[in-house]
């Protein structure tokens, strides 16, 4: 196990918030302070049906809570290609230090669950049945020399899973399973043991999913590095209640360069302020939403008008645009990014994330995007991608060449 439980976001999929997975993801530290210890390692999986790419998630939790809730987000291990079992189920139940190790996979149907990881689960047992694995096919489970047991279940049958104990289960398809499984059965079989979970769930209306797939196909999430003779821009998401996002860019030849990602809640605007001041970068300037002008009724002073008194210089209006407008400009933006895969991970899976709200009733997307903990990183690149590109085009590095009439050049 790698690390304490980790669950998805409140937005991870349509229906994975429908079938009560739960998590709202903060700032990391606010978070770890905040809260109890973790109890096992649950991580979110999440198929772009835009796209052939998919999103892994892995996300801590807590157990006091219902649902699932998260402070950080790392990679996790992809699913095979060939559309077999999970790989972690079995590599596991052969490595856990636990007495007498039990994890499953789950889907909707034991039918479906032999179908699509049985030949599988028997082929990666095949090394180690010489030292005494064995294989049940009757029961679908797979028992190895340590102890360890991997068994398959079935969504339609959740008696068979109630007093068991589990130390980690693979759930594909989750939003196709009555959501009493996961928090009336799986939870507590996982609580007991600090265990860990996989959620397979498709994005339905990604917004920037297969281009950020491309993006990395492209190589173009990597190490990243800041350079010095570039100047900075960052880019603002500015919350009152909610989170607030920043984004930090620099212009290099035809070259958008991501090169960090700072998002937090809850603090004063100084803080922001601080936080950027902190880095060792040289500024060209700060984008801030056209709302940022607007005057507080306590205050009578407007977020402008404090972000200059705490020392901001060249601070730039993102111009005021429809919400699609802005969404069709990142699609014509991401193309021409590189994003440093560490510093900016979070607001990269936000990006991946960002969806149109889903209309159960009519089986169809609705024209505004979800909002939720998405929505700030994916706001505040939509105001890099509406200004950066004319900032740069004014910088006069892209003016077009006049060549001599005379001679020969």
């Amino acid at each position: 196990m790698d690390c304490p439980v980790k669950p998805g976001n409140d937005g991870l999929t349509r229906a994975a918030q429908r079938n009560g997975v739960h998590a709202s993801l903060t700032h990391r530290a606010r978070r770890l302070e905040a809260w109890p210890p973790a109890v096992g390692q649950v991580t979110i999986r999440c198929k772009n049906p835009a796209s052939s790419s998919t999103t892994h998630r892995a996300l801590s939790s807590s157990p006091s809570t219902t649902g699932l809730s998260a402070s950080h987000v790392r990679d996790a291990p992809p699913r095979r290609q060939d559309g077999g079992l999970h790989p972690r189920p079995a590599r596991s139940a052969t490595q856990a230090k636990k007495i007498r190790p039990r994890f499953a996979y789950l889907s909707p149907f034991l039918r479906q669950s032999k179908t699509v990881a049985w030949d599988y689960l028997r082929t990666a047992m095949a090394p180690v049945r010489a030292n005494g694995a064995s294989a049940h096919e009757t029961e679908l489970r797979v028992d190895y020399p340590n102890g360890g047991q991997v068994r398959l279940y079935g969504a339609d049958n959740p008696d068979a899973l109630r007093g068991i104990y589990l130390d980690g289960i693979v759930l594909d398809e989750y939003a196709d399973m009555d959501p009493r499984v996961w928090s009336e059965i799986i939870r507590p079989a996982l609580a007991d043991r600090q265990g860990w979970a996989v959620f397979i769930a498709a994005i339905v209306g990604s917004y920037h999913g297969k281009l950020m797939a491309r993006a990395e196909q492209d190589r173009r999430i990597a190490p990243v590095p800041y350079d010095p003779a570039a100047l900075v821009w960052t880019s603002w998401d500015l919350g009152i209640r909610d989170a607030t996002a920043i984004w930090f860019a620099q212009v290099i030849g035809r070259e958008i360069r991501i090169i960090d990602y700072y998002e937090a809640s809850g603090v004063d605007l100084g803080h922001y302020v601080r936080e950027i001041g902190a880095r060792p970068y040289v500024y060209a300037g700060h984008i801030v939403p056209h709302d940022a002008q607007a005057k507080e009724l306590g205050t009578g002073k407007s977020r402008l008008e404090v972000l200059e008194s705490l020392g901001l210089k060249n601070i730039s209006i993102a111009p005021l645009h429809r919400v699609e407008d802005g969404i069709n400009a990142v699609r014509v933006f991401l193309p021409k990014c590189w994003f440093n895969a560490k510093k900016c991970a979070r607001g990269i899976d936000a990006l991946k994330l960002y969806r149109a709200e889903y209309d159960d009733k009519l089986q169809a997307l609705r024209p505004r995007p979800v909002h939720d903990w998405t929505s700030h990183a994916a706001d505040s690149f939509r105001y890099l991608a509406l200004t950066l590109d004319r900032k740069a085009t004014q910088s006069g590095f892209y003016r077009r060449i006049e060549y001599s009439q005379l001679g020969v050049v």
